[in-house]
């Protein structure tokens, strides 16, 4: 694809969405970069520059051929390596991580967040790192292309990429499972009104928001905030709905009925996890059926576990 179309189309959306260049290229490259860019007359200095410009701007990828470099190609395809073994609960991808690493050139900047992602993620699943350090990983990853992010930041108004925006995902998730639950609910519902006033596109959107609210969701519920529970995980069943994204749809459907439980709602309460239980089983997720009797016989007892 010519570089001035690409450049017409990130300076075409960024003007749609009133974005200024100095908000598009804050962290990312100089406001002269980016006009070089838009007119066509220099080529990004990597595909994650200028998939993070594409991203910021709202424009869909799918519009877009970006062109890779040899070594870009096959760092991409590890991570997609990795994002697949993740998702499976696969944290054995040490020899990925070297790969990645050793080509040549060395890593850009792009590349280094992208890294400091995947090797926190498999550090804190091998017990090489706490959860405190996992978290100031992810801060530190996002800072290089958002200086100045802190957990005060207000977001609403930023603009950012795909894998910013996962990092903040993290940070939050980080926050959760330290038992950090006021830090999380700061982290994660800046995220959601992130996502409730901004257009993202719909492939990002179904992959994050589900799991954002899953989190946000159980944070508010084990904070004994039972009315944005509620709401947190409503919202996050009619995303996964709205966009046939099933995976953390359950999770959502038993927050939602614990929350229920706790709130004594017991016209709904039963009807509600026994649908989670029946995806659970139809999806084979048996080590979360087991978590899931575990938590509902120690916080409920026995007979309600027999009921269902």
């Amino acid at each position: 694809m010519p570089q001035h179309f690409i450049g017409g189309i990130i300076k075409e959306y960024r003007e749609k969405n009133d974005i200024s260049q100095k908000k598009l290229c804050k962290g990312l490259c100089s406001i002269s970069t980016l006009c070089k860019i838009e007119n066509g007359d220099q080529n990004p200095s990597s595909y994650m520059l200028l998939e993070a410009l594409v991203q910021r701007v709202g424009a869909p990828l799918s519009m877009i051929e970006i062109p890779l470099t040899s070594t870009e190609f096959e760092r991409v395809q590890i991570l997609n390596k990795i994002e697949s073994l993740v998702a499976h609960k696969d944290y054995e991808f040490k020899d990925l991580l070297n790969k990645y690493e050793s080509l040549t050139p060395p890593m850009n900047l792009f590349e280094q967040q992208a890294y400091a992602r995947t090797i926190a993620i498999y550090n804190i699943h091998h017990n090489k790192i706490s959860r405190e350090e996992e978290y100031e990983d992810y801060v530190k990853a996002l800072q290089l292309t958002c200086p100045e992010y802190t957990l005060s930041s207000d977001i609403s108004m930023e603009i950012f990429s795909t894998q910013e925006i996962n990092l903040i995902l993290y940070s939050g998730m980080s926050l959760f499972w330290n038992k950090q639950l006021t830090e999380a609910i700061t982290v994660l519902s800046k995220l959601k009104g992130y996502f409730d006033i901004h257009d993202i596109d719909a492939d990002i959107r179904k992959k994050i928001y589900p799991i954002l609210a899953d989190y946000l969701a159980n944070a508010y519920g084990m904070t004994d905030d039972y009315i944005n529970a509620l709401k947190v995980s409503n919202d996050g069943i009619e995303e996964c709905k709205q966009e046939s994204s099933i995976f953390v749809l359950p999770d959502l459907l038993y927050a939602k009925g614990f929350t229920l439980v706790l709130m004594k709602r017991k016209t709904q309460e039963m009807h509600i996890i026994k649908q989670a239980l029946a995806l659970l089983k139809i999806m084979k997720r048996q080590d979360a059926i087991k978590i899931l009797k575990e938590d509902i016989i120690t916080s409920f007892g026995q007979d309600f576990w027999n009921k269902l």
